[in-house]
C-alpha cells in the first residue's frame, strides 16, 4: 500500500503480511493497528509520522524474542 492517512477519530487495520510503503499519517485521534506474527508473517511500515502533540505510537507483540 502507498501513501495511507488517517484522519482525526479513523481506524485503519494492518494484517499479516502488509508492506506500508511511502507515508502513514495519522490525524488527531485517527488510530493505525497493526496485526503481526513472528517469523515470516510481519508487517512492515517505512515511515509513520504522528501529527498532534499528544498522539502516541504502540507496538504490542504476542512473545518476546529472545
Amino acid at each position: 500500500m502507498e501513501t495511507l492517512t488517517i484522519n482525526s477519530g479513523a481506524n485503519s487495520f494492518t494484517y499479516s503480511g502488509t508492506v506500508l510503503q511511502g507515508q502513514v499519517k495519522i490525524d488527531g485521534l485517527g488510530r493505525l493497528h497493526f496485526y503481526a506474527r513472528s517469523g515470516e508473517h510481519r508487517t512492515k511500515a517505512e515511515e509513520i509520522i504522528l501529527k498532534e502533540k499528544e498522539a502516541k505510537l504502540y507496538s504490542i507483540a504476542p512473545e518476546v524474542d529472545g
